[in-house]
């Protein structure tokens, strides 16, 4: 991390000249000042968020965090949150968590108008597409709120930035860890939520564009849709199986996998799982050898940068350099789990 010590040096001036440019304090001539700018800007310096700032102590921001309820049952998302929140409080900046029944817009403008009564200075949400949320979104960055997507995004809005998953090159990534799983050769099934959701239709997508590409002799031979709680999950996994006994793999590209995996074991007989979703029981499946692989899109990390985005601009007056980031791809298997716990 580049600090105050690496521009002064670079500048040859002292930390203290730099500091003042930095935090506009003034006192330094125009020609050192912008000389520091352009040095920090080439750095791509950012004060560090763990210090104590007098300045924004002062200011008691509030910034609002909205999650579906999916994201709210994620524990490593939940983990995440809860570092930034004790992060962020040394600056005395709350996080105020909030969350709706993902696809319910009117619940979620109804959770929207909270934080702006409560008086949020920003907000990151993973938000429903519906033309009342983009209208809602709107009024309150007019209001100078400061909002980020992630998970989801909607472009059309003056958003600050986008923090997400490239989830056609997720799937692509998927392909990949079933040509691995199969030797090249086999039969898929695929058992997804809704395909009108942006994460399961470009998905999929990835997933068949890579195969065609890369695997001619891998077929996919069945396609499910399902609800995504377990119910739905286990009932729908269970007529697969019986339609397709010879099938080598299944791809779980769901939220919910307690049900779907209740099926696979009570099937018995061989086949390999590869999952799109990374939870604690899924952690235990890859342990005991029920599940060969867990592509992550790590959820997590979009929620401490999508916070961070936020944090940056509302407290040093940072844009983003972009308005699109995204996260890893990340292959998570049985023997590398446990150094991967250490980092969430």
């Amino acid at each position: 991390m580049v600090t105050i010590k690496d521009i002064a040096n670079m500048a040859n001036v002292s930390r203290g000249t730099v500091d003042r440019v930095l935090n506009n304090r003034g006192g330094v001539s125009p020609r050192t000042a912008e000389r520091i700018r352009l040095i920090a800007d080439k750095l791509n310096y950012t004060p560090s968020i763990t210090g104590r700032g007098l300045a924004t102590m002062k200011k008691n921001l509030k910034i609002g965090f909205v999650m579906n309820q999916r994201l709210r049952d994620n524990s490593a998302v939940s983990r995440a949150m809860e570092r930034k929140s004790a992060e962020f409080a040394e600056y005395c900046v709350t996080v105020i968590p909030k969350n709706y029944c993902e696809g319910n817009p009117a619940e979620l403008l109804r959770v929207l108008e909270e934080l702006r009564e409560e008086g949020v200075s920003g907000i990151a949400l993973t938000p429903t597409s519906d033309p009342e949320v983009e209208e809602k979104i709107n009024a309150l960055i007019h209001e100078e709120i400061a909002v980020v997507t992630y998970e989801h995004d909607l472009p059309n809005t003056g958003r600050l930035a986008y923090v997400g998953c490239d989830y056609y090159c997720n799937g692509r990534t998927i392909a990949g860890a079933i040509r691995m799983v199969l030797g090249g050769r086999g039969k898929v099934g695929i058992l997804s939520g809704s395909l009108a959701a942006q994460a399961h239709g470009q998905r999929i997508a990835g997933i068949d564009d890579r195969l065609a590409e890369t695997s001619p002799e891998i077929q996919v031979v069945s396609r499910m849709v399902c609800e995504e709680d377990d119910v739905s999950t286990y009932s729908v996994v269970k007529k697969m199986l019986e339609q397709h006994p010879d099938l080598d793999l299944l791809v779980l590209n769901v939220v919910s996998t307690f049900g779907s995996m209740r099926a696979v074991k009570e099937w018995g007989d061989p086949l390999h799982v590869v999952s799109t979703n990374r939870v604690t029981e899924m952690e235990n499946y890859l342990l005991d050898g029920s599940v060969d692989a867990v592509i992550t899109h790590q959820p997590w990390v979009q929620t401490d940068m999508s916070l961070d985005v936020l944090f940056q601009y509302l407290v040093w007056g940072k844009k983003p350099h972009f308005t699109t980031f995204f996260s890893n791809d990340e292959i998570v298997i049985a023997e590398n789990i446990r150094s991967k716990r250490q980092m969430l």
